[in-house]
């Protein structure tokens, strides 16, 4: 679903907002008499899960952690990831000129990573990555934004932002609370680790 945020927020541009597509999760708490012994938990590991979303149509897929993601969204998608990362402290011109070398890197339909967040620092664990069909990425005046992050809330400890795009952290659902300066990567997101509810890239 497309919403759009309020012209206070950023007037200065025109705004795309993507509510995160999470499934639905409800809990059923069932009571057992006194006689009734509890059923004892699963050893059996649980693979790590990590996942990607395409801004454009709200899908979601996941897939084990210790497999490539920018492989996986690739055989998701059927069509080649152009994923150049944007470099800490990169102008507004090399963002440009950035996410122009991708697009124009491949003749071919193309998806485009705007972003991947981990849940561990220096890059490492579960991630979640975004990625778009548009090749103009972050330069058409757009903000991606998800106003509840789902699965993913309280989770990212680091991140990399890709074409040219940069990252807003929010400590509250809906954009609201604390905020981080616009991210391009970090190894260690400090005394923001596990406190993202809601984000945008632009």
């Amino acid at each position: 679903m497309i919403t759009h945020r309020s012209a206070a927020h950023r007037p200065s541009r025109r705004l795309l907002t993507l509510l995160a597509v999470g499934g639905a999760l409800s809990t059923s708490l069932l009571s057992a008499g006194p006689a009734f012994a509890a059923a004892p938990a699963s050893s059996a590991p649980v693979a790590s899960q990590s996942c990607w979303q395409n801004v454009d149509t709200g899908e979601t897929g996941c897939f084990d952690t210790g497999l490539d993601a920018h492989e996986q969204i690739e055989i998701a998608t059927g069509l080649p990831l152009i994923a150049v990362e944007t470099e800490h402290g990169s102008t507004e011109r090399a963002r440009r000129a950035a996410s122009a070398s991708s697009s124009s890197s491949t003749a071919a339909a193309a998806t485009y990573l705007l972003m991947t967040g981990w849940d561990g620092i220096s890059k490492t664990g579960d991630s979640k990555s975004y990625f778009t069909s548009n090749a103009n990425v972050c330069n058409t005046g757009l903000i991606y934004g998800f106003a509840g992050l789902a699965t993913w809330n309280d989770r990212f400890e680091s991140i990399q932002s890709f074409n040219g795009c940069r990252t807003t952290l929010y400590d509250d659902i809906e954009f609201e609370g604390a905020v981080t300066a616009p991210i391009a990567e970090s190894n260690d997101l400090g005394t923001f680790r596990n406190r993202a509810s809601s984000l945008d890239i632009e």
